[in-house]
């Protein structure tokens, strides 16, 4: 990929999962620093653009943008563990959504909100988990955060206030390699050494604790 006549030493390694925002556009990190290149697509072309340097660190492993629009949110309190809904958007600019950032030791979570040159990229939340690779996944349509380390998976909302959590008890046995989301958010699939977990919700954003579960064993 190049920015300007700039070419950026993306390694695919440092992942790119979650790298493109529709909006704000491509996130990504050279292991130091996190950079931001707009996105102007012209009929089928994609047009150069300067990246914008958002943050210095020690170490970053890899960046997932949030599903736009998570970073507008309100608590529904009726629900035990309940996430949360967007609503309608109010500050100029793209609606408000958030940053995962993976460092050797933890995860940072960052708010993003307006548009360049003013764009507002704030922390607000750090967590003590060092997620597999490619361990990082926002839910499709809620600012859901799941993150598997190799026995645990766990979710983390309400990212700007009154901050949640949610886990799955810890393996006893095996280990977990991968996992995804489905397309409309209510099946999460985690890989446990020869084992497929399903685990299913009729609305994560109502009650993240209220799921079934099932295994489906690969066979040979």
């Amino acid at each position: 990929m190049r920015c300007s006549d700039e070419f950026i030493p993306i390694d695919m390694s440092l992942g790119l999962f979650g790298a493109v925002h529709p909006q704000h556009g491509v996130i990504w990190t050279d292991g130091k620093a996190i950079y931001l290149a707009p996105i102007h697509v012209h009929g089928h072309q994609v047009q150069n653009a300067t990246s914008v340097r958002l943050g210095q660190f020690e170490h970053v492993t890899s960046v997932h943008w949030s599903c736009p629009g998570t970073g507008v949110t309100t608590t529904n309190s009726s629900a035990a563990a309940s996430t949360t809904q967007s609503q309608p958007e109010t500050e100029a600019g793209p609606p408000p959504c958030h940053l995962c950032v993976v460092h050797q030791q933890n995860v940072t979570v960052w708010r993003v909100s307006g548009a360049l040159p003013r764009l507002s990229f704030k922390q607000v939340r750090k967590i003590n988990v060092r997620p597999v690779p490619q361990g990082c996944l926002w839910h499709p349509s809620n600012d859901v955060l799941c993150l598997l380390s190799r026995h645990q998976c766990s979710f983390y909302f309400r990212h700007d206030h009154n901050k949640g959590s949610y886990a799955f008890p810890s393996l006893e046995s095996g280990k977990i390699s991968c996992g995804c989301w489905s397309p409309d958010g209510k099946k999460l699939i985690l890989c446990i050494g020869s084992a497929l977990l399903i685990y299913r919700w009729e609305d994560v954003g109502r009650s993240i604790s209220d799921f079934s579960a099932s295994a489906w064993r690969i066979p040979g």
